[in-house]
């Protein structure tokens, strides 16, 4: 079959179907290109698919993996949820109020371009190498993404609704309500997404740091073993769960606020 006539079969699929053929050919090409690399670099270099999915059911098997696997998930849960508890309501006030927005959004902006991995030395310090450092790590690796995001929708609220509410005599609580929440909620949830992935970053790069939990077991691994193949595999775990994560998010929103159109926020991510 020629290359026009597979275009034409594949224009003809539903716009749903399209996609997962777009996906299913991207996955097939990075499998291909992963084990060609692979088999060019070695696996001190690179280490081959082929050889990383059997290491990869072997640490499965053995459940070390899986343990430490869970334990990072409930921390990096704990950081996450401290973060929108605390993210969502200062970025509300920023986005409404603008003596609150000149004082923090400084600070704010500062400490987004800070690099996470330059504040590990001080937290130590600050922290200790116990849960409370990691629990700060991730803290600071995602509150920024749901703040930012919560400000710029808060901020950016169409003046025509809001004239709407106040032509009905609408009250502060009403106009939050009404108005300013549904239309930051887009905003809201792309920040969620870009922050639970930050804070999955977060954690693996605090646990790496003190050799602890599932970021321990790839420290571990990549200075006692010359094979690539058993730190692909655990790093492959991160890949699908970040993933899985952001799936979540997006049907989570999805179900709960179905009105809610894709709405471009502080980033694409």
């Amino acid at each position: 079959m020629s290359t026009r006539s597979n275009l034409n079969v594949f224009y003809r699929l539903s716009e749903r179907q399209q996609k997962w053929v777009v996906r299913l050919v991207t996955l097939v090409t990075v499998v291909l290109l992963w084990e060609i690399t692979g088999r060019i670099l070695g696996n001190i270099l690179f280490a081959p698919i082929s050889d990383v999915i059997p290491v990869y059911i072997e640490l499965a098997l053995e459940g070390d993996m899986i343990t430490a696997l869970l334990v990072t998930l409930k921390e990096m849960l704990i950081g996450f949820g401290l973060a929108v508890v605390i993210a969502i309501p200062v970025g509300l006030v920023m986005g409404r109020n603008k003596v609150v927005e000149e004082s923090l959004s400084p600070w704010v902006s500062a400490l987004f371009v800070t690099a996470t991995a330059s504040m590990l030395p001080l937290f130590v310090i600050l922290f200790g190498i116990d849960f409370n450092f990691r629990l700060a790590i991730i803290f600071i690796s995602c509150i920024w993404f749901i703040l930012l995001n919560t400000y710029a929708g808060a901020k950016g609220v169409d003046t025509d609704f809001m004239d709407v509410g106040h032509s009905f005599d609408a009250g502060k609580v009403q106009t939050f309500q009404s108005i300013v929440l549904p239309a930051t909620l887009p905003f809201i949830f792309a920040g969620l997404r870009m922050g639970l992935i930050h804070a999955l970053r977060g954690v693996i790069l605090a646990q790496t740091f003190i050799e602890f939990g599932y970021g321990g077991l790839i420290a571990e691994w990549s200075t006692q073993s010359a094979d690539t193949a058993p730190v692909l595999a655990l790093i492959l775990t991160l890949l699908f769960l970040g993933y899985g994560l952001r799936v979540a998010l997006e049907k989570t929103e999805k179900l709960l606020f179905p009105w809610s159109d894709d709405t471009e926020a502080m980033s694409s991510l």
